[in-house]
């Protein structure tokens, strides 16, 4: 349960407290908005090729 919260927060940035959480109580609020720190922007990107370079240097110098 632990590895599927931090990987959640991994995956979605969300930054949390650093404390003992309790997943066992069902009754009880896991964590609370206290417990979130900070909220980042999750960024992916891929790597250009050198196609794709070489079609926008063209099409650049065309448009010059």
């Amino acid at each position: 349960m632990v590895l599927s919260f931090r990987l959640f927060c991994l995956k979605t940035g969300v930054q949390i407290l650093l404390r003992e959480y309790s997943f066992d109580s069902k009754n009880r609020l896991t964590f609370f908005e206290e417990d979130v720190i900070n909220i980042f922007p999750v960024v992916k990107h891929i790597n250009p090729r050198v196609c794709m370079n070489y079609s926008f240097v063209t099409t650049t110098l065309l448009l010059i």
